[in-house]
């Protein structure tokens, strides 16, 4: 049959060969050609189950690279742009039409200095920027992604997305689609960044779906999910028959045939390849004329996925603990041991932090029960502060500790505790700035304490990013004037208000207005005059941080300016 039309550019003659699993012999060309074919007349990026099922008999290595392959050119034919020629030619047609149409005029005249070249080259960098075309009614073919994607094939999805959500929202959604089917623990959690923190609603709200649907099939929370599919990269901590670690150290395994070598991680946290004699390297061995040589370029392969893995987990991971610190979430013991403590690099970032435990309380009228602040060692034994062991009962719950939570005595003891042993925790828990809301506030919806302080839309844009907020939804007008902070487990999102911004945007003066709290909200559009919570209703510890947040923020101003609003930064 004929291709289906439009779909002439797909390079179905180039695409990488297959091998049969368990024969070894090589996947007929025109089957593989053929089931992108369907895929693309099928025209949903989700993957059936015969089309998985095809994939599964193949050589998983060889289907990955099929999959990458299949995933950069769509990505390709999508993004592709006029070429300079092209865009020059463009520009400098629309330049004399408009200069001789407008030239005359003195608006025209004050808008580009009086020089036709400064139009010239504003048109010239918008049709740079112009693409070609769409290979949005090709997304059936991202299907096969969907089905055999590995890590490479999510990080190009993420990449796509951040790049250009602005532009290509239809295509961003069914790249979403394929993270939630690629089977490959990072694009779960790549979907949980998105639907947590993404700027753009629709997409936040397309990813929680995802999401919660695959929480679903588990039945498991969202919380429980993030957990259970954190990406180990490879690495392995060797187990008793108990199931308990043994050592302190996971492990990667590289097979060169004749040779083996070990990877660890280091104390930054990168991985190394050791020997039993010499100083660690950063990199694997050059294969020897006696090694296996597809062994060792699988070798090789596997060091560098563990290599990007590691940074991506410590990245994520860091984040979220830093959010269930504000959160004050709380895990079973024996779940937080196995899935966190035991595990091979989160475990690393464990060691690192104190943590509170607690007797949960009987009922609804009994307090939980403060018993202690410990430490995970790397041989999976408890400390506290004063170097004792630390046993928790198998039905405690186990918080990160903080000053909010933690006795005063202790804390000082905890930060000692850090320094002797040269632990660098991946963010401060102790001797924080501590916010109590005031006892004639406990009614109040929101915080006015920097009102008035002002700073460039682009430096609170800068600062609320990198703290984790996303910009809010524009008006009809084309305004937008708060930043945003999700905190799903506890149905929650922190909303600093502004003077405002307009899009596309541009560095001016704004001034802060406040901070407020309201329950997270699934819709794409935003919901004006959603009801801000009672301050009193948060938890102390997320109170006290977002506020901290707030005070970063303004301190990268000028400070507070008495005549904010009569200078007119709206």
């Amino acid at each position: 049959k004929k291709r289906p039309k439009g779909s002439e550019w797909v390079p179905l003659e180039a695409l990488p060969p297959l091998h049969w699993q368990d024969t070894g012999k090589a996947v007929d060309p025109r089957i593989v050609q053929w089931w992108v074919v369907q895929a693309i007349q099928q025209k949903s990026p989700i993957p059936g189950p015969i089309v998985r099922r095809y994939l599964a008999m193949c050589r998983s290595a060889e289907t990955a690279a099929l999959a990458k392959y299949v995933l950069s050119a769509w990505i390709g034919k999508d993004t592709t742009v006029l070429t300079h020629e092209e865009a020059a030619e463009r520009a400098k047609a629309e330049t004399d039409k408009l200069w001789n149409l407008y030239g005359q005029h003195q608006y025209f005249q004050d808008a580009y200095q009086g020089k036709k070249e400064n139009l010239y080259q504003q048109n010239l960098a918008r049709f740079s920027a112009t693409f070609t075309g769409s290979a949005i009614d090709q997304k059936g073919m991202l299907a096969l992604v969907a089905a055999v994607g590995d890590a490479d094939c999510v990080k190009m999805i993420e990449r796509y997305i951040r790049e250009w959500f602005g532009n290509r929202l239809a295509q961003c959604k069914a790249l979403i689609e394929v993270l939630a089917w690629i089977p490959h623990p990072l694009s779960i959690q790549v979907l949980l960044t998105i639907a947590n923190r993404f700027r753009t609603k629709a997409l936040r709200t397309l990813a929680q779906e995802h999401v919660e649907a695959l929480a679903e099939r588990e039945g498991w929370t969202i919380d429980e999910l993030s957990d259970r599919t954190i990406p180990d990269g490879g690495f392995a901590r060797p187990t008793d028959e108990n199931d308990r670690p043994i050592g302190s150290d996971a492990i990667l395994e590289l097979d060169y045939g004749p040779r083996r070598f070990q990877v660890r991680l280091n104390d930054d946290l990168e991985p190394v390849v050791t020997f039993a004699e010499g100083k660690p390297l950063k990199n694997v061995p050059a294969p020897g004329k006696n090694d296996d040589a597809d062994k060792a370029k699988a070798a090789k392969k596997a060091f560098s996925d563990a290599k990007k893995a590691v940074k991506e987990v410590v990245k994520r991971q860091s984040e979220r603990l830093y959010e269930s610190l504000c959160t004050q979430r709380a895990w079973k013991f024996e779940d937080w041991q196995r899935y966190l403590a035991n595990h091979p690099i989160v475990g690393r970032l464990c060691v690192r932090l104190a943590w509170a435990a607690f007797a949960p309380g009987k009922d609804e009228q009994t307090p939980e029960k403060f018993l202690g602040c410990f430490r995970p060692l790397e041989d999976g034994s408890l400390t506290n502060e004063s170097d004792e062991t630390f046993d928790i009962p198998a039905d405690g719950l186990v918080r990160l500790a903080h000053t909010c939570n933690t006795p005063t005595e202790l804390e000082a003891r905890w930060q000692q505790h850090f320094a002797d042993y040269e632990v660098e925790p991946p963010f401060a828990q102790f001797n924080r700035p501590i916010y109590v809301l005031p006892a004639d506030q406990k009614n109040a919806t929101q915080i006015k304490d920097f009102e008035g302080h002002i700073l460039t839309t682009f430096k609170l844009r800068g600062k609320a990013t990198k703290l984790g907020y996303s910009r809010g939804q524009a008006g009809d007008g084309g305004w937008f004037n708060s930043y945003h902070k999700s905190f799903p487990s506890l149905g929650l999102e922190a909303v600093i208000d502004f003077t405002g911004s307009p899009l596309p945007e541009e560095d001016r003066a704004c001034a802060l207005i406040e901070l407020s709290f309201s329950a997270a909200s699934n819709k794409t559009q935003q919901s004006w005059g959603t009801p801000k919570l009672p301050l009193s209703k948060i938890p102390p510890v997320l109170l006290s941080e977002v506020y901290n947040d707030l005070r970063q923020i303004s301190a990268d101003g000028a400070g507070f300016d008495p005549e904010w609003q009569k200078k007119g930064y709206y």
